[in-house]
């Protein structure tokens, strides 16, 4: 055989495994490769949690006895200061108890949140952008297309959960000082398969939806159904109506299932995958029925022509996010009319118990009781700020989806420079920012003034959902204009958990002030009682304005991209 020929031949067996290795084998392989990413940032993030959790506990409770005091300190609040760590958990005196307890929100948010994102976009995004067309061409029924592109997701995502299970398992036997701190292997297994459900619950609920709604629309219902029944969970003890409503929490239903806590309960899984399964169904089947340019989102009302975008960039961007804002309002508003409306339950509850009365006074010394919107500053806020960052990163996940599926290209071919473009259409999310704050104010004025109280303050707090939701755009918008569109809606995600991530370690830590300072949320002062710090007021609209000013600045500077 000659050299050239040897050459040659292993030339085609370097090009046969690069593609393979680079996901052009299949479609399946390709979902996979292109899930990388987001499974390599899952995964740093929680084996961190973990190792935080670990290390904290085997440093600070490594005995019997300063066990037994943090474990009382921690666990001795009322539920209504530990609804966001899910309620009462057992078994909080092991290593493993602590840490899905107090970290739970994390563990379940963040793969649940990339797997929503993720599988919203998979086949509305390509068909919008024409590159699935030339996919579906080939001899692959449309039913094994969808099939193999979820299944390279879940696929990265089983991947994903099964080196956290591994490193759950080193954790307890790293850091284990007493009896009951080891994490047997099989406890995490189990742990992670619930981590794995959960996600794959939110996740395919937005691949079924995203033909009918669109990707922003439809990560942001599956979004808040997760948000919702973890909240739904968290406060049942403190707000009645939320007691009403545990038959829908899935996380209610998963409540027994805690292995690395000790406790399991494997029925309670199939409802969970129930919905993967139905959910996944109902998108396959859509999508191998419809037409493969339908995937319009629908709009709750017919809108007036101005809203249509026939006006220019602002106007269009408005328009487009407006049914988006629209839902993610009417959802947030909901929960800040259930609290606002149980104000007067929550006083009776205060009052009623000394102890409480007394934590109360401790942690909020300049909130009073009788103020109209004490209810919603000590249970709306934190969970309030957080939605609306979950809002802002599916309003600019929308606003990035010109350049990524290919639309940019058509519409600056009119007369309008770049910078005044990304200007107006970032402000048009801003706009659709604004309307769901403005919807949340007035379900927070109704819930109010339907207890009797004066409404205005309350209403006016609400509307730091404008500001903070602004400044968390503006990461997404900067990072969008500077590098590559497709990252400002993950960018938003990533700034939103890691400020809900300082809001849950810097107390459990006893970490410096200045880490508790590096979150937004915590500048804000208390705005439903009027009382506001003018820091974060300003800090917030420096992000905004100075997040659009980088974007622009970046935009007209380089080339575009997909």
């Amino acid at each position: 055989m000659s050299t050239g020929g040897a050459a040659s031949r292993l030339a085609r067996l370097r090009l046969r495994g690069a593609r393979r290795t680079y996901g052009l084998r299949s479609v399946f392989t390709k979902s996979l490769r292109d899930s990388r990413r987001g499974a390599l940032i899952v995964t740093a993030w929680i084996v961190l949690l973990f190792l935080i959790s670990g290390a904290f506990v085997s440093s600070s409770w490594g005995d019997a006895q300063t066990r037994l005091e943090g474990v009382e300190v921690t666990t001795s609040l009322p539920p209504i200061f530990t609804g966001l760590y899910g309620g009462s958990a057992p078994n909080v005196d092991t290593l493993g108890g602590f840490t899905s307890w107090r970290y739970g929100i994390l563990f379940f948010l963040a793969p649940a949140l990339w797997s929503v994102l993720w599988l919203s976009k998979s086949l509305t995004a390509e068909a919008r952008r024409g590159s699935l067309e030339l996919v579906a061409a080939a001899p692959l029924s449309r039913r094994r297309l969808a099939l193999e592109r979820l299944g390279g997701h879940a696929a990265a995502l089983f991947i994903a959960m099964l080196v956290v299970a591994v490193v759950a398992w080193g954790v307890g036997e790293i850091f284990a000082t007493l009896p009951g701190d080891e994490i047997p292997l099989t406890a995490a297994l189990a742990h992670a398969a619930l981590m794995l459900l959960v996600a794959l619950a939110g996740g395919t609920i937005a691949f079924a939806l995203a033909p009918f709604a669109g990707r922003g629309a439809a990560a942001g219902i599956a979004g808040a159904l997760m948000v919702g029944s973890w909240l739904i969970q968290g406060y049942r003890e403190s707000i009645t109506v939320f007691d009403w409503l545990t038959p829908i929490s899935w996380f209610s239903w998963t409540a027994g299932h805690r292995p690395i806590a000790g406790t399991y309960d494997w029925l309670s899984l199939l409802p969970l995958a129930g919905i993967a399964l139905v959910a996944t169904m109902v998108g396959v089947v859509v999508f191998e029925r419809r037409d493969l340019g339908q995937t319009g989102s629908f709009r709750l009302l017919r809108l007036p022509r101005v809203l249509l975008g026939t006006g220019g960039p602002l106007q269009r961007s408005w328009g487009e996010r407006l049914s988006t804002a629209t839902a993610w309002g009417l959802g947030i508003g909901v929960y800040a009319f259930i609290v606002s409306t149980g104000a007067a339950d929550l006083r009776e509850v205060i009052r009623d118990t000394p102890s409480l009365a007394e934590v109360m006074e401790a942690a909020l010394p300049t909130l009073d009781l009788d103020q109209p919107g004490f209810a919603l500053q000590l249970l709306f806020v934190q969970i309030g700020t957080l939605l609306i960052g979950l809002a802002a990163w599916a309003l600019i996940g929308g606003w990035a989806s010109d350049e990524t599926e290919g639309r940019l290209e058509l519409l600056l071919t009119t007369p309008v420079r770049r910078t005044r473009w990304l200007v107006l259409t970032a402000l048009g999310a801003y706009l659709a920012i604004a309307v769901t704050a403005l919807i949340t104010a007035l379900a927070t004025a109704l819930g109010v003034g339907l207890s009797g109280e004066d409404p205005l303050t309350p209403m006016s707090g609400a509307l730091v959902l404008v500001l903070h939701g602004s400044a968390m755009a503006g990461f997404g918008v900067a990072v969008g204009g500077l590098w590559r569109p497709s990252a400002a809606g993950p960018t938003v995600a990533l700034v939103v958990i890691g400020s809900l991530t300082i809001d849950i370690l810097v107390p459990a830590l006893d970490l410096p002030a200045w880490v508790r300072d590096l979150a937004l949320s915590s500048h804000y002062g208390e705005p439903m009682v009027g009382n506001w710090d003018p820091v974060g007021v300003v800090v917030a609209l420096a992000l905004a304005i100075g997040g659009l000013a980088v974007g622009a600045w970046g935009f007209s500077r380089r080339d575009l991209q997909s």
